[in-house]
C-alpha cells in the first residue's frame, strides 16, 4: 500500500492532495503511523523522482486490516471515485 509521508509533504510545502492529483477515482485516507504499527505492519520511505513523499506499508493487509484502517483513520482527504 502506498502512502504519502506528511513530514516530507510539509517540508516541500505541499498538501496531501498533491499525492493523488494524477489519480482520478482514487481516495486518500489520513492515518497515523502509530495505527500501522498497532496492526503489526511497517512503513518505510520509498521516494521517487516524481513522488519524493512516497512511502510503502509492508505486511499482510487482509480485508479485516483494510476495515480497521478505515474505521480508525483520522479522515478522508478525498473519497474513492471522487475526481480532483
Amino acid at each position: 500500500m502506498s502512502v504519502g509521508l506528511t513530514k516530507v509533504l510539509d517540508d516541500l510545502g505541499l498538501t496531501p492532495e498533491a499525492t493523488i492529483e494524477k489519480f482520478d477515482g482514487y481516495g486518500l485516507l489520513r492515518f497515523s503511523v502509530v495505527l500501522v504499527r498497532e496492526m503489526k505492519l511497517g512503513v518505510t520511505a520509498s521516494p521517487t523522482t516524481d513522488e519524493p513523499w512516497h512511502g510503502d506499508v509492508h505486511g499482510k493487509k487482509t480485508k479485516a486490516i483494510e476495515r480497521q484502517f478505515v474505521a480508525a483513520s483520522t479522515d478522508w482527504v478525498r473519497t474513492p471515485d471522487a475526481t480532483s
